[in-house]
This record gives C-alpha cells, sequence and structure tokens, in this order.
C-alpha cells in the first residue's frame, strides 16, 4: 500500500502544477534502513513462506524511518500505520484477514508466512485486514489505508512550489486539498 500510494501522490502531484524536478531535493532521514526494510518486503513477495520474523523486520524498519521523518507531511501517518499493523500482527502471531471478506471481494486467498483466518479468538480485529477494495480484489487493514494515504501526502506536498513562491497557490495546495482529492476519489469508486 506504501509504494502505491507514494505514486500516486507523486502523479496528483505532478497533475496539480507540482514540479516534478523538486524531487530531486528530497531528503529522507535513516533512508538506508528505508532500503534494507523495503528489500525485506521485497524478499516476502517472492518468498512469501518466510519467516514471521521477516515481516515484521520489514515493517518495523518502514516505522522507524517514518518517525525519523516525522516532519514530512504524512510520515506520522505512515508511522501510526506501520505500528498498528505490527502491533495486530504481534498480538496474533500473524495478520488476521476475514474469510468472508476476502471471498466476497474476490481476492486470492493468502497463503504466505504473515497472514492467519481472523476468528473468535483473535485480538484487535478492528486492526485486522477487513476493509474491502473491490476494484483491486483486496482487503486491506486501517494501518494499510494510513499508510497508502501518508504515501500519497509525502510527494504530493513535496512536489509543489516552495512556500515563498506564491501564498494564494500555497493556500489551494494545502493538506486539506489533499484530503479532498482523496475523498473525491474515493467515491468515484464507491460508486462502481
Amino acid at each position: 500500500m506504501l509504494a502505491s500510494g507514494v505514486i500516486a501522490g507523486i502523479a496528483a502531484g505532478v497533475a496539480f502544477g507540482g514540479d516534478w524536478r523538486r524531487l530531486s531535493k528530497f531528503t529522507l532521514r535513516f533512508w538506508p534502513l528505508l532500503v534494507v526494510a523495503s528489500g525485506l518486503r521485497l524478499l516476502t513477495v517472492f518468498f512469501p513462506q518466510v519467516s514471521l520474523l521477516i515481516y515484521l523486520l520489514g515493517f518495523i524498519g518502514v516505522g522507524l524511518v517514518a518517525v525519523a521523518n516525522w516532519r514530512l507531511p504524512g510520515s506520522s501517518l505512515i508511522a501510526v500505520g506501520t505500528f498498528m499493523n505490527v502491533l495486530v500482527i504481534l498480538v496474533n502471531s500473524g495478520m488476521p484477514y476475514d474469510m468472508p471478506t476476502v471471498i466476497a471481494v474476490g481476492a486470492p486467498i493468502p497463503n504466505n508466512g504473515l497472514h492467519v483466518v481472523l476468528n473468535s479468538g483473535t485480538r484487535l480485529p478492528l486492526l485486522a485486514d477487513i476493509i474491502p477494495f473491490g476494484i483491486g480484489r483486496a482487503v486491506y487493514s486501517v494501518g494499510d489505508f494510513l499508510l497508502a494515504f501518508g504515501g500519497f501526502l509525502i510527494p504530493f506536498m513535496w512536489l509543489q512550489e516552495a512556500p515563498a513562491m506564491d501564498a494564494a497557490r500555497r493556500e489551494i495546495r494545502s493538506a486539506n486539498f489533499a484530503f479532498f482529492w482523496l475523498a473525491q476519489v474515493i467515491s468515484r469508486f464507491r460508486s462502481l
């Protein structure tokens, strides 16, 4: 979800008049940790049956980088979303998913070292993968959506003009504008 949020944020930032060249000035604290964490997450794509510890280390690395960059708009959402996912994974020895919801949206049933079926003994079920996303034929958690939206905000806000450039345009392209744009996209998908 984080990668798709970042890609959408770049696309929307450019579409709404942002300057893609500003990405060359983007700095991220502890970026080597993000590279390692992303590598662990990528490893789980090719080897989904790896230990739960590999999944957790990848998530925790992403969360720590987000915490270290808390001043970037969206990074706090990434940190909260990541650690919500880590919490529910730790207390359930895996990320619970709701089987009826998975079947209802036509998503493939998870068969990896991360997911476990949600049942009556599941702790913190509201943080589990229970939110249907029919367009993508997937089921996500609240933490996943926070990750995606935080990932969207960072490049979207970064690509906008510098504050000293144009005060009138800066007011239009505030974080509230990003929330409005995301709400419009969600409302369009809901009618499909």
